[in-house]
């Protein structure tokens, strides 16, 4: 008697059918992607990060600091993780419209976060904010921009870049391509 009735319940809840399921998808049958940073023309985001600054999608480097919102970059006058305070961002709690979230991102994050908790504290009164490592605040201020929610960023150049093993690929392929080398042989 149980076992029928989960039967039931199971049939009920699964299609059986490929008919019903076959509209679902209306596409041409190819995989595609969509990279943001190419086909985002709305605003502003940032390609690439290094120890100098940034590059942003509209081929712009900035070097040093940098406050960015979706259409707006500004140098930020600040030297280090150290010289953040109120008075540094107080420009992001004046803004209108209001910001959805403010990223903050840290030079040097295991060092000097838990040395601005209280100036993160002072600045929720005004927005929200998140503090995060330079890297990650750029990836997320793209995605949550792209995503056309009112973000501004205040970002410090990281003082060590990590290394990834795509980035060692990607470097890898550059240089096969520049210099004509086959990796084919090449034992890894």
């Amino acid at each position: 008697m149980v076992i029928r009735e989960q039967s039931y319940c199971v049939r009920r809840h699964v299609r059986t059918s490929i008919t019903q399921s076959a509209g679902a998808y209306e596409g041409d049958g190819q995989t595609t992607v969509s990279v943001i940073n190419q086909e985002y023309q709305e605003g502003l985001l940032i390609n690439t990060v290094n120890q100098y600054g940034f590059r942003l999608n509209n081929n712009s480097q900035i070097i040093g600091p940098l406050a960015i919102f979706n259409k707006v970059i500004f140098s930020w006058n600040v030297q280090s993780d150290l010289d953040i305070s109120l008075d540094s961002l107080c420009l992001f709690a004046h803004l209108e419209p209001k910001l959805d979230v403010l990223l903050i991102g840290l030079s040097d994050y295991k060092q000097n976060a838990a040395s601005l908790i209280p100036v993160i504290t002072g600045m929720k009164k005004f927005c929200n904010v998140e503090m995060l490592p330079t890297e990650r605040a750029c990836a997320t201020f793209n995605f949550l921009s792209s995503e056309g929610r009112v973000v501004g960023a205040a970002l410090i150049p990281p003082v060590k870049i990590s290394f990834t093993d795509n980035d060692v690929w990607a470097t890898k392929d550059r240089t096969r391509d520049l210099y004509k080398v086959d990796w084919k042989n090449e034992i890894i």
